[in-house]
């Protein structure tokens, strides 16, 4: 059931520092709501129970016809959400020729704010694993990045079954 939420918008190169068109004009990753659609400039959109609260995380929440859970947590507030869907072929800056091992939608104070373009090696680099070990890296107080590896591949939980009630 991989659904994915989906950013319409361009990637900005590392390489050339151009702004790109994404594959199929959108980025697709998980994070708050899953599922969503998303523009540029949009806040995060985080599934509430019927008193308000923030659901957990994980957890399915049955909504008409579709589940609908929260990826992540609302408190990380700058997030780098990479985008989970294969590209073929690979993905690359129209301007510039240069290959990108990745893409990721980039959330900034809770809100969207396009996608960056990550260089071959530079993901390992930057996070010390690789975008096949994590999909979501937040920025910690310190100001650096971290995976989270802990959130990777999740089980989820349908609400009712040791999980929280929802709309």
């Amino acid at each position: 059931m991989p659904d994915l939420c989906q950013l319409r918008t361009t990637v900005y190169c590392p390489n050339c520092g151009s702004n790109v068109p994404a594959p199929a004009g959108v980025v697709r990753f998980q994070w708050g709501e899953v599922p969503r659609d998303y523009r540029d400039g949009d806040d995060v959109a985080w599934l509430v129970d019927s008193a308000g609260h923030v659901v957990p995380s994980f957890v399915l929440v049955r909504n008409r016809d579709q589940y609908h859970w929260n990826y992540g947590d609302p408190q990380c507030r700058d997030v780098l959400a990479f985008d989970i869907d294969p590209h073929e072929p690979e993905m690359r800056c129209v301007s510039c020729g240069a290959l990108f091992e990745g893409i990721a939608a980039r959330v900034v104070d809770g809100r969207f704010d396009g996608a960056i373009g990550f260089l071959p090696g530079s993901i390992v680099q930057q996070f010390g694993v690789d975008v096949g070990s994590f999909d979501v890296a937040v920025r910690e107080p310190t100001g650096g990045w971290r995976a989270r590896t802990d959130w990777f591949n999740p089980i989820l939980t349908e609400a009712g079954q040791g999980g929280a009630e929802g709309d």
